[in-house]
């Protein structure tokens, strides 16, 4: 909500790490040329790149997301051992960069499956546990600000801001959890009486749980935009930048 977030820095475009070139250089306003340049980058560093730090992305591992559900009765859920995979089959949607005021907004679409252990904690004390799985599609935006900086062999490179990442679901994700798991939430009274009461939001609640992980996901594709930024020169970048 890479990031999701900010997390193809790849919409740059070209450059070389490990003597292998991985970008294509694009005009900021070539959207065919950006798009093809974000695959191609996506594909040949998925795995990651240790000696660049430039981390895996697909799959990508998260230890744990907690985060309420409903505030009212409350419900709140624990996801651990969670594996993401789709990252890499980011589709470029848009770019924006403003060089009066050196800000960035990058989106990218992308489908995504994550599987996990939940917990489900009630107000009450009660709690459910089992495998849950999740997919769906998502509109991951990043905003981020840039700058210049010079290196001690006085190269040029951009320096990349905190960002901001926003997630926004297409059509309504699919959750699935192991069947024990479903027998125990559906004999429940407090977990029957909850599903009634939030049947009209059940596609709020699961974009919420999608956009959860996938806000969490780009953290670590916003990781990689950082430390790309720090390897490649500025004149590796967009074309007239």
């Amino acid at each position: 909500m890479v990031g999701l977030s900010c997390f193809i820095f790849i919409v740059f475009a070209i450059g070389v790490l490990s003597e292998e070139s991985l970008l294509t250089p694009c005009e900021i306003q070539d959207t065919q040329c950006l798009s093809k340049t974000t695959q191609e980058f996506l594909e040949k560093t998925s795995n990651g790149i240790p000696q660049y730090d430039i981390r895996a992305i697909d799959p990508l591992n998260i230890p744990s997301i907690d985060y309420v559900l409903i505030e009212n009765p409350e419900a709140k859920m624990h996801l651990k051992n969670i594996k993401v995979v789709g990252l890499k089959n980011q589709q470029f949607s848009q770019f924006k960069m403003d060089r009066d005021t050196k800000t960035v907004d990058l989106q990218t679409k992308v489908d995504i499956k994550a599987d996990g252990d939940l917990l489900v904690e009630l107000g009450n004390g009660k709690t459910f546990s089992g495998p849950y799985s999740i997919k769906g599609t998502v509109l991951g935006t990043a905003k981020y600000g840039y700058d210049f900086k010079v290196d001690e062999k006085g190269v040029e490179h951009y320096e990349v801001g905190p960002e901001t990442i926003t997630c926004q679901a297409v059509g309504e994700p699919t959750v699935t959890v192991g069947p024990e798991l479903e027998k125990e939430l559906s004999n429940d009274k407090d977990i029957t009486d909850m599903r009634r009461n939030y049947a009209s939001k059940s596609k709020e609640l699961r974009e919420k749980e999608i956009c959860e992980i996938v806000n969490r996901a780009y953290v670590t594709v916003v990781h990689n935009i950082r430390a790309s930024a720090k390897i490649l020169p500025k004149s590796a970048f967009l074309k007239g930048v």
